[in-house]
Formats: structure tokens, sequence, C-alpha cells
């Protein structure tokens, strides 16, 4: 696996929170593959098997999951209202937990390493993400690291043959 490989597989670690093993890396050969690959750590790192469709939009859906995590009143949640501010310290594990799988309930996975208690709610709806996005995201960290056009990349696209990948 050449620079551009290890450099695309970092960046999409980083950006979904997940880890890619050598293993799975060196079965991914398509775009698809990598699609498949990361949909699938996606799901098992939220441990679903499936992940229903978004019931409602961002905005709402981290309202609803932050309301109902800290015992709030949704109206009270407001975008700038930082999480920490929410919780006391000692109960932000599991508060973030339940913040997680009530956003998981309702279609939606939280985009992050580590959510964080100095996050506003503002920030934590800007890094929702739904399996249907994963496609587009990937595509997206293709054509950054490749510099073809993402209108270009296929999902049966070989990455070293076709898009230049080493």
């Amino acid at each position: 696996m050449g620079l551009g490989s290890v450099e695309l597989l970092m960046d999409i670690e980083d950006a979904f929170g997940i880890d890619i093993s050598e293993q799975d890396a060196v079965r991914i050969r398509t775009v698809g593959d990598l699609v498949a690959t990361v949909e699938r750590l996606v799901r098992e790192k939220v441990a679903l098997k499936t992940i229903p469709s978004p019931s409602c939009d961002p905005a709402a859906a981290v309202r609803h999951a932050v309301a109902d995590a800290t015992g709030r009143d949704e109206g009270a949640v407001g975008s700038d209202i930082k999480l920490g501010k929410l919780v006391p310290r000692r109960e932000w594990i599991a508060t973030r937990d339940r913040i997680v799988a009530a956003l998981n309930r309702q279609g939606y996975v939280p985009l992050y390493r580590e959510l964080s208690r100095r996050w506003t709610v503002g920030q934590l709806m800007e890094v929702m993400f739904t399996p249907d996005d994963v496609r587009g995201r990937v595509i997206g960290f293709i054509s950054h690291v490749t510099g073809v056009p993402q209108k270009k990349i296929a999902m049966e696209s070989r990455l070293v043959q076709d898009l230049g990948l080493d």
C-alpha cells in the first residue's frame, strides 16, 4: 500500500471514528469495496445491524437526543449551549452514550472520535451523518487525495489502476 492509499485510509478513519484493519485494507480494491468497508465499520461502531432511515432533520434529532439524555425540555436545548453545561461532569460519559444511542435510534451517527463536553449543541449538529452520507463522504475524500473530480469517481472505479492511488 502506497503513501496515497495510507493517507486516504487515515483521513477516513479520523473522519468516521473507525479503525480499518490491515486485513480489511488489503481487500479494498475499488471505491465500492472502500464504501462497503466503511459502512460495515460504522454499523459495528454503533452496534447496530442497520441504522434506520432518519426520522427527522439533523437539528431536530440532536435537540431531541440531547433533551432526552439530559432530562431537559427540547425548547431549552439551543444550538449555542455547551453540552457540558447540561450535565454534571461526573455524569458526562453516561450522558454522552445516551445521546449517541438516541441519535442512532433516529437514524443518525455522530461523526467523531470523542464527543466533547466543550461542544455546543450546534457543533454536534454539524457532525451528524446518515448511512446514506457514507458514500458521498468517502468519494469526497478520494477526490481530495487523488485530484479526480467526484463526478468521475464510480463505485466500480479501481483505486490504483483507475484513480492513480499508489
